[in-house]
């Protein structure tokens, strides 16, 4: 039977010949075998199912690690074109009808209409009783003039009737043709003399006179007596300006005044305008050089009744990741595993086994090209 060993190699762990049944495991158990460091699997199919000695630590681990740390945000990229418009979604379907709203205001009233034509005169009745005065009617549109009705009999005197309220105003008629100039009447006689009237403004200031020549200057005469201020004189004409004057020397400088109190904050300012896109940024270094190009190699080696070591190599410059053995046959014991090096790099694995009779073991090694190589 079959058993699979493996190992951890600095940060990265390597898992060579691992069964299939090992990947739908979240824990994985092996045994450590102690001054070697080596570690075998345990419980999974073409596996031991415990340590095979005593002296062999039982471990356990996870199948998955740890997340590991998020990575620094990436620069943002330049904003790609704007997509095509999508078609337009399906017609909403219609909404209930809202309630009725509330009644409003009543419109104004209607313009009057035009007044109908006047009805047919009725049959005169008998005249009745003199009934009580009534007020005033509005006064009616004026009727067409009826023909000359015959003169009846003159009848007695009635008794007079009370004064009758005052009938409304009749409409102001037509004006009348203007009447014939009358006579010029003889001329009155003159009348009083009226009061004079009041004084005119007073006229312009005459032009100024030129100047006399100057007379010879008299003896002096005794000092009069100071005389009444006369009144102020026309401002004269302005002289024509001097030359500018030297600079003076700079003054001293005169004591910080107070600070002021704050003012008033200023209303918010429109918002500005949109600044142009800035340039794009110049190109990052490029990062270092990872690993690449792995590969696993592998060298199997008989073993007849005494220690053997069995070394499987990197080609070329490539380096050693991590390494492990497959026990393929025979009562084989692992009594050591290492990496070989050359100039401080690892280039292969070793495993040192022994065994009673003979066996036959398989030592891998996972390699990749390393930066710069």
């Amino acid at each position: 039977m079959k058993r699979a060993l493996y190992c951890a190699a600095a940060a990265l762990a390597c898992a060579t010949g691992v069964p299939g049944s090992l990947a739908a495991q979240s824990v994985i158990e092996g045994c450590l075998v102690p001054g070697t460091g080596t570690i075998y699997l345990i419980g999974v199919e073409g596996s031991p199912g415990a340590c095979v000695r005593p002296s062999h630590i039982r471990v356990q681990w996870n199948a998955v690690g740890p997340a590991g740390a998020v990575g620094e945000a990436g620069t943002v990229g330049a904003t790609g074109p704007t997509g095509p418009t999508g078609p337009s979604g399906a017609a909403g379907e219609a909404g209930a009808q809202g309630a009725t709203g509330p009644e409003g205001p009543a419109g104004a009233p209607g313009a009057v209409g035009p007044q109908g034509p006047a009805g047919p005169p009725g049959t005169t009745g008998s005249a009745g009783p003199a009934g009580a005065a009534g007020p005033a009617g509005t006064t009616g549109p004026k009727g067409d003039t009826g023909s000359t009705g015959a003169a009846g009999a003159t009848g007695p005197k009635g008794d007079t009737g009370s004064t009758g309220a005052v009938g409304a105003t009749g409409p102001k008629g037509d004006t009348g043709s203007t009447g014939a100039a009358g006579a010029t009447g003889s001329a009155g006689d003159t009348g009083p003399k009226g009061a004079t009237g009041n004084s005119g403004a007073t006229g312009p200031k005459g032009d100024t006179g030129s100047t006399g020549a100057a007379g010879d200057t008299g003896p002096k005469g005794d000092t009069g007596s100071a005389g009444d201020t006369g009144p102020k004189g026309d401002t004269g004409n302005s002289g024509a300006t001097g030359p500018k004057g030297d600079t003076g020397d700079t003054g001293d400088t005169g004591p910080k005044g107070d600070t002021g109190a704050k003012g008033d904050t200023g209303p918010k300012g429109d918002t500005g305008a949109k600044g142009d896109t800035g340039a794009k940024g110049s190109t990052g270094n490029s990062g270092k050089d990872g690993i690449s190009q792995y590969e696993l190699v592998e060298k199997t080696g008989s073993v007849n009744n005494e220690a053997t070591t069995v070394t499987a190599s990197c080609p070329g410059s490539k380096v050693a990741l991590g390494g492990g053995a497959v026990i393929n046959s025979g009562a084989v014991s692992v009594t050591g595993a290492y990496f070989t090096t050359s100039s401080g790099n690892a280039t292969g694995y070793s495993v040192k086994v022994s065994v009673d009779g003979s066996g036959s073991v398989t030592v891998q090694v996972t390699c990749a090209a390393a930066a710069g190589s």
